[in-house]
């Protein structure tokens, strides 16, 4: 069972610059602490890495050694971002984006490899830039760009699953 708790803290603000550009700034922070009932799962688990027999075989030299053992991926998940909307004209605008995301897994499952100690960070960066076609018609061009490091401190055979991601967005909307 996944319980959540989620707290959002939003700040806005407008300004006019000299130019004429109407330009808006805001500013988000976001707060969650899910809580997961553990659970059994199989695991496939070095045994020299933890110095023991998992599976009862009488040695602690199995490699990929199958155990059940209690898992618990509760976590706690702060986020930190800022946008800067511009218009550049009438017909055309910008918004650029940035959002730094913290996430602490609190497992205390000695042989839960996954999530004992495992600690995240996410850097989400953003633009578009939007034109009006017609009066109520918008195309929207942009991307985000998403870069996640891993640090898996229970894994004695420091597996980090770093990544990067990007992906371009083409739109087209019309508004009521």
């Amino acid at each position: 069972m996944l319980h959540w708790l989620a707290a959002t803290c939003t700040v806005r603000s407008w300004a006019l610059i000299e130019l004429g550009l109407r330009a808006s700034f805001e500013v988000g922070y976001d707060y969650s602490s899910l809580g997961a009932t553990a659970s059994n799962q199989v695991l496939l688990i070095d045994e020299p890495d933890f110095g023991q027999d998992l599976n009862g075989n009488g040695t602690a030299t199995d490699l990929d050694a199958r155990v059940l053992t209690m898992v618990d991926r509760s976590r706690r998940e702060h986020s930190l971002g800022a946008s800067f909307q511009l218009d550049l004209s009438k017909p055309v605008g910008l918004t650029v984006g940035y959002e730094h995301r913290w996430r602490r897994y609190t497992s205390d499952e000695s042989l839960d490899v996954a999530n004992r100690g495992r600690r995240d960070a996410r850097d989400q960066m953003s633009v578009d830039l939007r034109f009006r076609v017609a009066k109520d018609l918008r195309l929207r061009v942009g991307g985000v760009h998403w870069a996640q490091g891993l640090n898996r401190a229970a894994d004695p055979a420091g597996e980090i699953d770093d990544y990067t991601r990007s992906q371009g967005r083409l739109g087209l909307s019309y508004e009521l």
